[in-house]
């Protein structure tokens, strides 16, 4: 199966394309190729870095009785009821008039997700940590109904590996701090928009339509579905921004890997075995909002 489906209708035509160099990257999802093809090298030193803006300045004030506070309190709250995905919670803002990317992992600044997917008991921990109290339809979810990351990363364990573990001879296993994460790359959706990196996975899974079923190409349209619904949502999460992503932006804003979105999607992602987004924080529960 071709990694990369090519595009029944090609962006060489679209507003967003103009002032890029052409290339693959027109007729195929190849950010790769984009990148190669527009990046400037730039010889010179910080010169060039523009101090920050009015607006800039605006939201940073905005924060200062949060930090004020956080410094005094720890932390100032917790939603310990909802594990953190695309669309669990509201929109949220800072300084709604003044912010220019957008996206908060809960609806209000300096508030906490939790992130059970990884590991429920390092979320409990985290909570009684900060003096707050784990949710327990969370627990119950989380023990009965839902395996976690970490449990399955303790069922592939050997009893080596389980001894060395504990004996500290190994640090660095997949179930703490150091467990790796499939990275989403969002760069394809401000590069292309949902609309077409769908019609790509849908290309992608006509593709092995007539395949005999195996391990490896259920366990492909499984994940390939999966990736379907979470840009799906994400457009959806867009929309409670006031943000639209079906198509990429018509002026996009030059940045060092190409256009950017004026959204931060990865500030609310899920995390867990079966992670389709950006790499998790060192905690089961945030330790920030994006701005």
């Amino acid at each position: 199966m071709k990694s990369s489906a090519a595009l029944r209708q090609d962006v060489r035509s679209s507003d967003c394309s103009k002032g890029f160099r052409p290339g693959d990257w027109q007729t195929s999802i190849n950010v790769r190729d984009f990148i190669v093809r527009n990046v400037t090298s730039y010889p010179g030193n910080e010169d060039f870095l523009a101090g920050p803006s009015q607006r800039t300045m605006a939201v940073w004030a905005k924060l200062q009785p949060y930090f004020a506070d956080e410094r005094k309190k720890g932390v100032l709250a917790v939603d310990a009821k909802s594990p953190s995905t695309l669309l669990a919670h509201k929109a949220g803002y800072i300084d709604r008039d003044n912010e220019v990317v957008v996206g908060l992992q809960t609806e209000q600044p300096f508030k906490r997700a939790i992130f059970p997917f990884g590991g429920l008991r390092m979320v409990e921990a985290g909570l009684k940590a900060a003096g707050f109290e784990p949710d327990p339809a969370v627990n119950e979810a989380f023990t009965k109904y839902r395996k976690s990351h970490n449990d399955g990363v303790f069922d592939a364990y050997t009893p080596e590996i389980m001894a060395c573990r504990r004996s500290g001879i190994i640090t660095g296993l997949p179930d703490a701090y150091g467990r790796g994460r499939i990275i989403g790359d969002y760069r394809r959706v401000a590069l292309y928009g949902v609309d077409r990196l769908l019609e790509g996975k849908r290309a992608e899974w006509a593709q092995i339509d007539d395949m005999w079923p195996t391990d490896e190409i259920i366990r492909m349209r499984e994940e390939l579905s999966e990736q379907m619904r979470a840009l799906e949502d994400l457009a959806s999460m867009a929309k409670l921004y006031d943000a639209i992503f079906p198509s990429p932006p018509r002026t996009p804003k030059r940045h060092s890997s190409g256009p950017i979105s004026p959204i931060s999607a990865p500030s609310r992602r899920p995390t867990g075995r079966r992670c389709r987004s950006a790499a998790s924080r060192a905690s089961s529960i945030s330790t920030s909002n994006a701005i």
